[in-house]
């Protein structure tokens, strides 16, 4: 059940991590090392999303519809339905979580894959190998998500107990 905006964190957290994590991985074959995922998985993903969303009243209004709930905003019922939203983005997603179908449930508190869990890559991300990414939810449709080196060391900090070296890697490798 979705019942708290903390529950809609969780599904758009794990949502927009199989997106960003089938972006980088999206080679022209299948690949295991990250996750189980076809060629082109990108494709594969938006070609399931296609696949399930029922009408084209749907998929017209699907890109505001999803901006909208990702930004926060109510929506109108009659835009989408949220089931087929859930659904049709749940099909999309499981191209990297599920692509075999072997799973019985999906959990979004985890968006680790059996070969990479999330942890390791977040103390990376913070102490070493820190990536500016922000999104605008204006040309893209995640959520409003500027980047500023201030707070993402002081969340770095509070995480793992150490602060964010965002020159490390110039300063050993040049």
């Amino acid at each position: 059940d979705v019942a708290t905006p903390a529950d809609v964190d969780a599904i758009y957290n794990w949502m927009s991590g199989a997106l960003g994590d089938m972006a980088m991985i999206d080679y022209p074959y299948p690949t295991n090392f990250i996750a189980n995922v076809p060629a082109y998985p990108v494709t594969a993903s938006c070609e399931k999303l296609a696949e399930t969303l029922e009408n084209e009243r749907t998929q017209t209004n699907f890109m505001k519809f999803i901006k909208n709930l990702f930004a926060g905003r109510r929506t109108d019922q009659a835009e989408l339905p949220h089931a087929a939203l859930l659904k049709a983005m749940t099909a999309a997603v499981n191209v990297f979580y599920d692509y075999e179908g072997k799973a019985t449930c999906n959990d979004v508190n985890n968006q680790g894959t059996p070969s990479l869990g999330t942890i390791g890559w977040d103390y990376l991300a913070c102490t070493e190998q820190v990536l500016p990414i922000a999104s605008d939810g204006k040309t893209d449709f995640f959520w409003d998500q500027p980047w500023d080196l201030s707070t993402y060391s002081q969340q770095c900090e509070q995480q793992f107990g150490t602060p964010s070296r965002p020159a490390w890697v110039p300063e050993h490798y040049g």
